[in-house]
């Protein structure tokens, strides 16, 4: 790393093409070096062969778990300024939310109605 960087210096001082040649090939050998560095290093973590609570403990810290949280959801504005029917598709949701609230409170409504009857006889 340290020639990759010496060779960066000399480059940016020079402006030669042959400079600035063997910096590009020190940091793609660096870039690679840190690449096969990090797999090796997930691999050792993540190895099937080890017990499942060390496994899930690496998977956890790593912050390889799914997120629970609900950070990711779409915001509905942000849906609607990205497509335009937007406003129909809310519309159309908002109408079969209304339709399933009033199913469940009809059934609801026709089980205290039972439930009243068979303790009235």
């Amino acid at each position: 790393m340290r020639d990759r960087d010496q060779a960066n210096v000399i480059w940016r001082r020079s402006r030669l093409a042959e400079d600035h040649r063997r910096f590009k090939v020190l940091r793609n050998n660096v870039v690679t070096m840190i690449r096969d560095a990090k797999d090796k290093y997930y691999e050792s973590q993540l190895d099937p062969t080890l017990d499942s609570r060390t496994l899930w403990r690496n998977v956890n810290r790593l912050g390889l778990k799914g997120a629970d949280d609900k950070s990711n959801e779409l915001d509905i504005l942000q849906m609607r300024s990205s497509f335009p029917n937007a406003n129909a598709v809310e519309s159309l949701r908002m109408g079969i939310m209304q339709e399933i609230w009033s199913f469940t409170v009809q059934q609801q409504n026709q089980g205290r109605a039972r439930a009243d009857d068979s303790a009235n006889m």
